[in-house]
Parts: C-alpha cells; structure tokens; sequence
C-alpha cells in the first residue's frame, strides 16, 4: 500500500488497513501500538508505519505558537 495522493484515497486506505487490522484482532490503540513497526510495515505498507508512528508518539507535529497582540486600555476616573 503506497501513500495516496486525495485524502479521499487516504481515507479509504485507513479503512482498509483497519479491516485488516480487526481481522487480526487488533481492536484498540493500545494493541496497535504493541505491533512490531518493521513487521506492520513489511505487510501494511507505510500508511500503517504513519499510523503506528502517531500512536507511539513518534511524530514530530511542531506546534505553531501565536503570539496574540497586545492591547492596552487607558481610562480616567474623576
């Protein structure tokens, strides 16, 4: 299984390696994450490597901080 180009394509993809993946009787993240990366690879392709890459925290997702403007308020009491 190649990385597909639509998200549309993708989808499918990860529909189809979850299928597989229940047919192994693999029902949760947890049991997911236990596979053997190099082993799922070998029979899933690289969507399946991704997909164990996020659920071990494996990714390296940058977080884009913002820095709101400041703003200031000045009033007078009398």
């Amino acid at each position: 299984m190649q990385r597909s180009a639509s998200p549309k394509d993708r989808q499918a993809e990860i529909r189809q390696i979850l299928e597989i993946l229940h047919k192994w009787g693999i029902h949760t993240l947890g049991q997911f994450a236990a596979l053997n990366r190099d082993d799922l690879g070998a029979r899933l392709g690289s969507e399946a490597v991704r997909l164990w890459e996020r659920a071990n925290g494996k990714t390296a997702r940058l977080l884009k901080l913002v820095q709101p403007p400041e703003s200031f308020a000045e009033s007078f009491e009398f």
